[in-house]
């Protein structure tokens, strides 16, 4: 078998033709500014240069940065460009929805404000406390940036007001305290806000100038733990929304709260559903919704408001000029609600909305009585009486406000339209 693979070399170099000319070996040499552009690539976390290359040259770099590689404390402070944040954004949260519009249309706002969430549920306390050291540190290349917190589940005590306090631009604060993978380890006591969270909170709340929504959903709030964050919100005169739905707070604590509305508070919209909250505490927010003038939205839904509460409430609106909407829907609530109710469509002037869903308000005589006031009632669009009233007579009441409900969506819509005019002249 050699003597054969010899002969036929033998062979081929015989009848090679030195005439015909061999068949060039090119060599392309990269172009200086693409090693150039891949040297800054790969070196971007050292020198992190990218906001000051020629425009031609930053899509091509972007594309060869390992985002992964770069430490958020440098690209916090040198880094600009939106195309990085949106790469670095995509490849570290692949999963995760990017609604952009929820972050001032910034890549780079919601970078920031994903990172402090995750650093915040990361977060477990030390004995010597460099943990707490090393959050502060970390999360504060993020202050100029982040106007929305969301945490989701916040599983150690956390000195808010000392990691926040410095935030200028925080303008909203959702935390709900809790461990939500905990899987079979189960401990009750990771769970809810505890009155040293609530005083750190209200510490917060209070030195803050720039808080306008807070919610603490599913923090089993009581009424110690909300008489301790009122006290911080008396000294607050930013927050206009306040969502404390779905805790445990009773009568003592919609005191506290009656307290706040009654000394000025500029709440714009407060949500108390699904507590505890009886009849005294409904008494209590009624005297006060008869001297607030600023409070346009009011939800008590899912409580055990009595009838007497239900009424009063309602009573309480006929001195009320600010009132828009309000839910009391899924209480305990009667005959009494139903004759308030009718008085205080005689009376009020700005009820758009009013859910009394789930009760037993309206019988099929009242629901007479009821249509004749609505017809002379002019501000309300919608009344929500569904498992109260007859279907006769909820479709009669479709019937009368459906046409105001369509009018008032043509006028907001008008409204909104008109006010983009106004930016684009």
């Amino acid at each position: 078998m050699q003597t054969s693979e010899a002969k036929d070399k033998v062979e081929g170099a015989l009848n090679y033709n030195f005439d015909e000319p061999e068949e060039e070996t090119t060599f392309q040499v990269p172009r200086l500014d693409d090693l150039c552009v891949r040297l800054l690539a790969e070196n971007l976390n050292r020198f992190p240069a990218l906001d000051h290359m020629k425009s031609e040259y930053i899509t091509s770099t972007i594309e060869l940065v390992n985002t992964k590689k770069i430490s958020y404390s440098m690209a916090a402070q040198y880094i600009k460009n939106e195309v990085f944040w949106q790469k670095s954004a995509l490849e570290r949260w692949p999963n995760r929805p990017h609604v952009i519009s929820e972050h001032g249309m910034s890549w780079r706002r919601l970078y920031a404000e994903y990172h402090i969430s995750e650093q915040f549920e990361r977060y477990y306390p030390s004995k010597c406390g460099t943990n707490l050291n090393s959050l502060v540190h970390e999360v504060g290349y993020a202050k100029p940036f982040v106007q929305t917190i969301k945490f989701r589940q916040l599983r150690a005590e956390i000195n808010l007001s000392r990691v926040l306090g410095d935030f200028q631009n925080l303008q909203t604060l959702d935390l709900t305290y809790g461990n939500r993978e905990t899987g079979m380890g189960y401990e009750k006591s990771t769970f809810g806000m505890k009155i040293k969270d609530a005083l750190s909170l209200s510490r917060l709340i209070a030195n803050s100038r720039s808080l306008t929504r807070i919610m603490l959903r599913e923090n089993l709030l009581n009424d110690e733990a909300i008489q301790v964050l009122t006290s911080g919100m008396s000294r607050n005169n930013t927050i206009t929304f306040l969502d404390l739905s779905h805790n445990r707070i009773g009568d003592l604590g919609a005191q506290c709260i009656a307290k706040l509305l009654a000394r000025g508070s500029i709440l714009i919209d407060l949500n108390l559903g699904d507590n505890a909250i009886k009849k005294s505490g409904a008494l209590y927010l009624s005297h006060a919704l008869s001297q607030n003038d600023v409070l346009g939205s009011l939800s008590m839904r899912q409580n055990q408001i009595t009838d007497e509460g239900g009424a009063a409430i309602l009573n309480a609106l006929m001195m009320n000029s600010s009132l828009s909407e309000l839910d009391l829907g899924a209480n305990r609530l009667g005959g009494q609600t139903g004759e308030a109710l009718l008085k205080t469509l005689t009376r009020n002037k700005t009820l758009s909305t009013i859910n009394l869903s789930v009760n037993k308000v309206v019988t099929d005589h009242k629901g007479k009585a009821l249509i004749v006031a609505l017809k002379k009632n002019k501000s309300l669009t919608r009344l929500d009486l569904r498992r109260n009233a007859e279907q006769p007579v909820l479709d009669s009441i479709s019937k009368l406000l459906r046409p105001r409900e369509v009018r008032q969506k043509q006028m907001n819509r008008k409204r909104y339209q008109a006010g983009w005019d106004l930016i684009d002249d």
